[in-house]
């Protein structure tokens, strides 16, 4: 479609072009025979005041040759008109009309033509001319002069020539300007269309672009013939690059993307990007899932080996939303709409995931804007509160630190699990202002207990990825301590597997910022993520905290006890101590107690409490506990 305008507008260019040159070189002519005209009459004009002047002065001197009738001095008199070509014929009249002397030059003769009885008359060939002459206050007589007008069109000729060839050099010199100009506004006009349709960085279609080629695409997709499938292609890491390596590194990330994505793809398939990390992707007559899927998947497997940023390499993976039309969309509006549903289907489910829309989810995706909604008014209502898990040392039962769990409880619903509502804290971003309100609070909790006349002990908060990947962390973090007046020692701060290697460069910077200032770092979830240890070597961590998923059936699978007997004895050779989390029975408090495992935190010492209940618990006698708390549950 937007060809098809580029084709009509370069075409009504071009008649305006012509029409303008057309309508130039018609002045440009008219404007000439006016001049040849004007030239013509001035020449005229000219020749007439010759001839007058001419007359007047063979009046002068034929006069007395007239008043004694004396023929022969009149004849000398009309004989000095050899000096002037123009003229033809001449006469010396008696006031009678009886010639007393006549002149001709060569042949010339006028044609049996009478001459005018007084004044001029202009003729196709020449001029004629009649002037009296005068004597003493009488009229004596006449001069009569037959001039030529060869000489007058010769040089009407001449001017006209010249006239021509400069107006029409300027016109062949406009004509040409005018063609460049043609010819440079063209390629400004398709230089403009190229960038209001293609994006900048990849060189793939734009959103505007994208639009318009969906429209046409789907415009050919009939009730009875195949369908079109349309593909949200989200990357999932692309923040991280953007923030930790700069938006030109992020830009140079997106080039690369889109020119693997180009190269698993079929001719006739279409590929945009439709803004930020965001691609589109139109498969015509496709025959079903299978075939998409099929397609979906060569476009997650070309993301799987790095992309190399600056030296470094940098994993992106995407999430893929998939709609078709007419089966799940009538309109192409609806059809974007059903993919950006299934798209964030595909990212819940965690990376590289294929989605396709049914109609659930967007009943799932409406309770998602509600509870995100929801979460909003909840930080300004202030309804979230911190519960506190204690750590337990597993050799001698003494609680050394405590972990800071989020809660919400809701006006009207009561407590909302942290599994319900952090995911969509995580997408929305509302995890950042809200994760800064935890260290806020946790920070002013140990100071309050501090001030109490507790025991100091080690206050761990979690860190989300997205928290870890804003830009001010370190700032919110020495703002939390500094405004409690803690000692950096006292607050832990626990990081996953995968927010560290998500680019294990920026993640060391920070790290090691936090370690020279004294605050402490923890591993969570160490197991999940990635399988060598090696990586630790190069964070300043103190501890791990291995994965309730090992501890669980610690006592009953092999693989598991040999996997946390491992991660004990290496992190221990690392200098780190170990945490074991999700600890519920006392078989398993004794399989890690035997295993040296340092620390222990679960519900067999404690489900999550409140500061009260917490202070409470610190009162009590100490030394570990010879039944669990709960039989059940877990330590989230």
């Amino acid at each position: 479609m937007s060809e098809e305008k580029n084709l009509g507008s370069y075409d009504l260019t071009a008649k305006v072009t012509t029409l303008n040159v057309t309508v130039a070189g018609a002045a440009v002519l008219v404007a000439s025979v006016v001049l040849i005209a004007l030239q013509f009459f001035s020449l005229r004009s000219g020749l007439l005041d010759e001839m007058l002047t001419q007359a007047r002065v063979i009046g002068d001197s034929g006069a007395s040759a007239l008043v004694f009738g004396d023929a022969g001095a009149a004849r000398k008199t009309l004989s000095s008109l050899n000096a002037l070509p123009v003229v033809r014929e001449a006469e010396l009249v008696t006031p009678r009309g009886e010639v007393l002397a006549a002149y001709r030059r060569g042949s010339a003769a006028g044609g049996g033509r009478p001459w005018p009885r007084h004044g001029y008359e202009f003729h196709i060939d020449g001029l004629d001319l009649v002037d009296s002459i005068d004597f003493d206050g009488q009229q004596v007589g006449a001069v009569r002069l037959r001039a030529s007008m060869d000489n007058l069109y010769g040089q009407l000729l001449r001017y006209a020539t010249t006239t021509l060839l400069v107006c029409g050099s300027a016109l062949g010199l406009a004509m040409l300007l005018v063609a460049r100009m043609r010819k440079a506004v063209i390629r400004a006009e398709a230089r403009l269309q190229y960038l209001a349709h293609t994006d900048p960085v990849t060189r793939l279609p734009n959103r505007h672009a994208f639009n318009e080629r969906l429209a046409r695409s789907a415009s050919h997709i009939g009730p009875f013939r195949d369908s079109l499938a349309l593909l949200a292609v989200d990357l999932d890491n692309f923040k991280v690059v953007n923030d930790s390596l700069g938006h030109q590194s992020g830009d140079l990330l997106l080039a690369m993307v889109a020119q693997r994505f180009s190269a698993v793809l079929r001719r006739n398939d279409i590929v945009c990007r439709t803004g930020g990390d965001e691609f589109a992707v139109i498969l015509a007559h496709v025959g079903g899932q299978e075939a998409v899927t099929h397609i979906g998947n060569k476009l997650l497997g070309c993301l799987a080996s790095p992309f190399t940023l600056g030296g470094e390499d940098v994993f992106v993976s995407a999430s893929i939303g998939v709609s078709f039309l007419p089966a799940d969309a009538a309109t192409t509006h609806e059809l974007i709409r059903n993919a950006d549903t299934a798209l964030y289907a595909a990212k819940g489910r965690g990376k590289g995931v294929i989605e396709f829309f049914t109609p659930a989810m967007n009943e799932q995706a409406q309770q998602r804007l509600s509870l995100e909604s929801r979460l909003r008014r909840a930080l300004e209502k202030r309804e979230f509160l911190l519960h506190y898990q204690p750590q337990v040392d597993l050799q001698t039962g003494r609680v050394l630190g405590i972990e800071a769990l989020l809660r919400w409880n809701e006006e009207g619903r009561g407590m909302i699990g942290p599994d319900h509502f952090i995911p969509v804290a995580e997408e929305s971003g509302l995890i950042i202002p809200i994760g800064q309100w935890v260290l806020r609070e946790a920070c002013a909790q140990a100071r309050r207990w501090i001030d109490a006349g507790l025991p100091p002990l080690r206050m761990a908060v979690n860190l989300s990825a997205r928290q870890f990947d804003t830009p001010t962390l370190l700032q919110d973090v020495f703002a939390a301590v500094t405004g409690a007046g803690l000692d950096p020692s006292v607050l832990e701060l626990e990081i996953t597997e995968s927010a560290l290697m998500r680019n294990t460069a920026a993640s060391a910077s920070i790290l090691h910022q936090l370690s020279e200032a004294g605050f402490k770092l923890a591993v969570d979830d160490f197991g999940t993520g990635y399988s060598s240890m090696s990586y630790l070597k190069r964070f300043p961590i103190n501890r791990l905290k291995v994965d309730r998923s090992f501890v669980t059936d610690l006592t009953v699978d092999k693989d598991d006890a040999a996997i946390v007997a491992a991660v004990i004895a290496m992190s221990h050779a690392l200098g780190l101590e170990v945490v074991a989390e999700g600890v519920e029975t006392q078989e398993q408090y004794a399989r890690l107690q035997g295993m040296g495992c340092d620390l222990g935190q679960g519900y067999l010492m404690s489900r999550p409490l409140s500061a009260a209940q917490l202070e409470a618990f610190l009162a009590a006698p100490s030394g570990r506990p010879s039944e669990p708390a709960l039989a059940t549950g877990n330590s989230v």
